[in-house]
């Protein structure tokens, strides 16, 4: 993964999730789009505790 600061992983972690949010829009399939809504609620949740641990977000 490129960078390896802290807010460099944080950042990619809701960019996926955010691509992960956006593809849940566009697929058709029901298991697919339940797989996309899981995948970037975890990738979120790991941002925001990446960021927490790093002292990026208040408390």
């Amino acid at each position: 993964m490129p960078g390896k600061t802290v807010a460099a992983i944080a950042g990619w972690n809701a960019l996926f999730a955010a691509f992960c949010f956006g593809g849940a829009v566009t697929v058709t399939e029901p298991w697919q789009r339940a797989l996309l809504v899981v995948l970037g609620a975890s990738a979120l949740a790991s941002a925001a505790s990446r960021a927490r641990g790093g002292d990026l977000l208040p408390d």
